[in-house]
């Protein structure tokens, strides 16, 4: 059983997995908020909130939850399920305190603690009708699960403290957790793409068979949802791509670091002489890694360099000094650079500092960039001013 004296305090690490989560959620189905929240008795708090435009909830957010009307407590209450496609035809739910907020589509599930009494609630809301489908469902299951793991973690750490035994089985049994997760992530990611391919097929058909002899309104309508499928597949097909870094087996040989930056920018070709950029690097080592996803590391660190150019020819140059255990590789580019309040948010999954109109991407090459270096044993970090370029810093470990 819980001792209910023991407050479950959530390590910085695995807040920052959670916030992960919401991002993730909020990105793959396209709403404006995907939360976390605590349930702290008589208070339901907003614990982790989506990076994502329009939501309207904030961390540190909290309501008396008896009483409240809101969607949460009565998944708190049931410890159940709880979806309400679009609660403004729903007289149970049309007067509810989100609907001020026009949060008007529900979907939310209980988070609980080792003993089975509540956590909170994991939920994600939509400013428009929203049916929520069976694999989102599943998605935000899993990534329950997860949760759940995580605060069972927490629980031992903070109750059983040095029982070395009990804390490496919570460990593996959270490694199979995160496992499944990315298996799962994979999975989903991989059928999602078979339909949207087929709905990009017939919308196209469509476009060219009744172009110019449907209304300008349907002419119009055509080419924002053939948009949306497009963007959707370059995010489902970013998710695959974090997804296998973090579930294929490393091959860790002798590789030449030089071979595998000019690899890097012979695929980057046409993109460095569209933008006038130059790439120039210093000797590098041999070290044992992965070819594959070194080269990616490189390709994804010199493209963001690309990407974020300023007005003047862009110049990137790569060097690295070798210290007693490790060796210290840097990527340094003369672009815009960014604020660094702001350096540690750029290795989250889905996070950009741009909109997609000022730059396009996913917001997942740096995830795939971290990922890849931490498999590798090392760090990843950036130095940065705006209007002073960026220098991406990462270790890969000596192994004689």
């Amino acid at each position: 059983m819980l001792n209910n004296k023991v407050k479950i305090e959530v390590p910085t690490d695995i807040l920052e997995n959670w916030q992960g989560i919401a991002n993730i959620l909020a990105e793959i189905i396209g709403i404006p908020a995907a939360l976390i929240m605590r349930f702290t008795d008589p208070y339901i708090e907003v614990f982790v909130s989506s990076n994502s435009e329009g939501n309207p909830y904030h961390p540190g957010d909290r309501e008396t939850l008896y009483g409240s009307g809101l969607y949460c407590e009565t998944v708190i209450k049931t410890q159940d399920k709880l979806l309400i496609p679009d609660a403004l035809t729903d007289s149970n739910w049309k007067n509810n305190p989100d609907v001020k907020l026009n949060m008007i589509s529900y979907l939310g599930f209980p988070i609980l603690l080792p003993d089975k009494k509540p956590f909170g609630t994991i939920c994600v809301l939509d400013n428009k009708r929203n049916e929520y489908s069976k694999t989102i469902e599943n998605l935000m299951l899993k990534f329950r699960s997860l949760i759940e793991a995580h605060l069972e973690l927490i629980y031992m750490n903070q109750i059983l403290g040095d029982s070395r035994k009990k804390l490496e089985e919570s460990i593996n049994e959270l490694a199979r957790s995160n496992a499944d997760l990315q298996q799962f992530a994979y999975i989903a990611a991989h059928d999602l793409n078979e339909p949207l391919s087929v709905i990009e097929w017939f919308i196209k058909l469509l476009n060219k068979r009744y172009k110019n002899r449907l209304d300008v309104d349907a002419d119009e309508f055509i080419s924002p949802i053939i948009d949306g499928v497009r963007r959707m597949q370059d995010l489902i097909n970013a998710l695959l791509e974090y997804s296998k870094v973090g579930t294929k087996d490393i091959n860790l040989k002798p590789l030449d670091f030089n071979i595998a930056v000019d690899d890097a920018v012979m695929n980057l070709k046409a993109a460095m002489e569209e933008s006038g950029a130059t790439v120039t690097r210093d000797e590098l080592p041999v070290l044992a890694a992965d070819a594959s996803q070194i080269r990616r590391l490189f390709q994804n660190l010199i493209g963001n360099a690309i990407k974020f150019h300023g007005e003047q020819p862009l110049r990137v140059h790569v060097s690295a000094e070798r210290s007693e255990n490790e060796w210290l590789f840097s990527v340094r580019d003369t672009g815009i650079g960014i604020d660094p309040k702001q350096t540690e948010r750029i290795f989250v999954v889905f996070q950009r500092l741009h909109t997609r109109e000022e730059y396009p991407g996913t917001g997942i090459g740096l995830a795939i960039c971290k990922r890849i270096v931490e498999r590798h044993g090392g760090r990843i970090w950036i130095e940065s001013e705006i209007g002073k370029g960026s220098t991406f810093y990462f270790t890969i470990p000596y192994r004689a």
